[in-house]
C-alpha cells in the first residue's frame, strides 16, 4: 500500500489513480462515494467507516472477504490471510479502529511498521489527534478530507500529499 505519490502510482498495489484502477488492488473504481471516507458504496456498507462486511471479494490483494469483522471499522481481526498484500494476520488488534501497532512485516506492501501507533486508529505516530491525521495532511474535520494534501474531492484522489518524511514506498 505504499506509492501514494500523486494518486498512487500505478505501479503499487494500489492504483488509486482517479477512482483506482480496477485491474488493481480490490477494483475500487467508482465503489468509493464522494459523501464520506465509508460510504464505499456497495463494497463498503454506509453505515460506519468500516463495517466491510464480506463485500471485498477473495479475488484481490488480500483476501477480504468476511475477514473484515462488522462490529466496526477495524478488527480485521486475524482475517487477513498472509499470501496477500503485507501479511496483516494478527497484526491488527482487536480492540478497536487501528491500533496496527507494529505489526506491518517489513517484508509487505508499504512497510508501515511502527508507523501506526498503538493509541488509535490513524495516529500514524505522527499526529495523535485522530483518524488519519497524516500530521496535517489529514484533516480533522472528515475522516474523508485529506484536506489539501490529498485532493479535497472525495477519500480517493490521494495526490502527492503524504508527508515525506514518512512517505510510504
Amino acid at each position: 500500500m505504499g506509492n501514494w505519490e500523486h494518486e498512487w502510482s500505478n505501479e503499487g498495489t494500489g492504483n488509486w489513480e482517479h477512482e483506482w484502477s480496477d485491474g488493481g488492488f480490490g477494483n475500487w473504481e467508482h465503489e468509493w462515494s464522494n459523501e464520506g471516507a465509508s460510504n464505499w458504496e456497495h463494497e463498503w456498507s454506509d453505515e460506519v467507516t468500516g463495517n466491510r462486511e464480506h463485500e471485498w471479494s477473495d479475488e484481490g490483494t488480500g483476501n477480504w472477504e468476511h475477514e473484515w469483522s462488522d462490529d466496526g471499522m477495524g478488527n480485521w481481526e486475524h482475517e487477513w490471510s498472509d499470501e496477500g498484500m503485507g501479511n496483516w494476520q494478527d497484526e491488527w488488534s482487536g480492540e478497536g479502529t487501528g491500533n496496527w501497532k507494529h505489526e506491518w512485516s517489513g517484508e509487505g506492501t508499504g512497510n508501515w511498521e511502527h508507523e501506526w501507533s498503538d493509541e488509535g486508529m490513524g495516529n500514524w505516530e505522527q499526529s495523535d489527534k485522530g483518524m488519519g491525521n497524516w500530521e496535517h495532511e489529514w484533516s480533522d474535520e472528515d475522516t474523508s478530507n485529506w484536506e489539501h494534501e490529498q485532493s479535497d474531492e472525495g477519500a480517493g484522489n490521494l495526490e502527492h500529499e503524504c508527508v515525506g518524511k514518512y512517505h510510504l514506498s
